[in-house]
């Protein structure tokens, strides 16, 4: 296994980086300290970015909420609701077509090439 965390400041700290070399033994990837460098500004191959919290944001937001445990109930059933199906989808042959992608791209930017996909 491969553990992937994204750059935030916080998650850089050495105490972070110290857990994770012992928890990972240097197969984790990072903007900072790790094994497996994640370059900044890389085209995004994670699948919460590119689908999930998109996905997830426009559903929570169609209707407005009245109170933050309103927003939360709705962004724990409207996850729930998320089909095995399109998970997988969005898991396997979307991350298939973007690795593809990225390397036909020589790891440059790619996401303008999707939509023809």
């Amino acid at each position: 296994m491969i553990w992937q965390h994204d750059g935030a400041p916080a998650h850089n700290m050495l105490a972070v980086r110290a857990l994770l070399d012992d928890i990972f033994s240097g197969k984790w990837i990072g903007t900072q300290g790790s094994t497996i460098l994640w370059p900044p500004r890389s085209p995004d191959m994670n699948v919460l970015d590119f689908y999930f919290w998109g996905f997830l944001k426009g559903e929570v937001y169609k209707e407005e909420s009245n109170n933050i445990n309103d927003l939360k109930n709705r962004i724990v059933e409207i996850s729930k609701k998320i089909s095995t199906s399109v998970l997988k989808k969005a898991t396997t042959s979307e991350v298939t077509k973007r690795l593809s992608l990225c390397l036909d791209m020589d790891g440059n930017h790619f996401e303008h090439l999707l939509k023809y996909q």
